[in-house]
């Protein structure tokens, strides 16, 4: 349970573990699926799909390079027919789980 201040407005009390409008998680359930041994930053960053250089991630399961990562986009695709959920975008250097779209923070990554 969590206190919020909104302003001049009364305390607004969230349950739960996270904030709906908070999108990151320090807990990510597939960290152990990564495979290190595929990983090759070297390639151009290139989607497998499209060959867009725009918003491409890193699939750090199979190694493969997707654009996007909202609904219909190559990566949310990847990750629903393969089970691959943990992406790192090339550009930011932030890590996402997909499907479920969050940022994952992890000092391991």
């Amino acid at each position: 349970v969590g206190l919020l201040l909104d302003g001049d407005a009364e305390p607004t009390v969230k349950y739960g573990r996270f904030d709906p409008e908070d999108r990151r998680s320090r807990h990510c359930p597939y960290l152990d699926t990564i495979n290190k041994s595929v990983l090759d930053f070297d390639f151009e960053k290139l989607c497998s799909i499209s060959l867009s250089h725009i918003n491409v991630y890193a699939c750090l399961v199979c190694g493969k390079y997707f654009q996007g990562r909202g609904l219909k986009s190559h990566a949310y695709i990847h990750s629903v027919q393969f089970s691959h959920h943990v992406f790192l975008n090339l550009h930011t250097l932030k890590f996402y789980c997909l499907p479920d779209n969050y940022e994952i923070i992890d000092s391991s990554l």
